[in-house]
């Protein structure tokens, strides 16, 4: 017996955002609980020569990224990670000279209003 499947993918936005984090700072993508802002992806892209940068545990961890760095995954030196999540992510800066830049985020969002062109 053959297993049948049908993928329906429902339409899509994208929402591109680029950043430059100053020593220290610190910024947070939130995920979105409501019905037809659902996020499906999100991608950040550390396009910087000399810097890395952090996703960090935050809020949703009962964490301050201000006063606590806890590290959950690194994004190296002109290189990209892509997640599958609709969490929040808080991407952060912890040199504490250099200044990031810049750093791309593309997120893409399941979108259920229609688009109006």
């Amino acid at each position: 017996m053959a297993t049948a499947s049908i993928v329906y993918e429902a339409p899509t936005r994208l929402v591109g955002t680029s950043l430059t984090l100053r020593p220290g700072q610190w910024a947070a993508f939130r995920g979105n609980a409501i019905i037809g802002h659902h996020r499906k992806t999100i991608s950040v892209f550390n396009e910087d020569t000399n810097t890395r940068v952090y996703i960090v545990a935050g809020p949703d961890q009962g964490v301050n990224p201000d006063l606590e760095t806890i590290k959950l995954r690194t994004i190296k030196i002109d290189s990209e990670i892509e997640l599958h999540t609709n969490a929040t992510i808080v991407i952060k800066n912890i040199s504490a000279t250099e200044t990031v830049t810049p750093v791309q985020v593309l997120e893409l969002f399941y979108d259920e209003r229609p688009t109006q062109y």
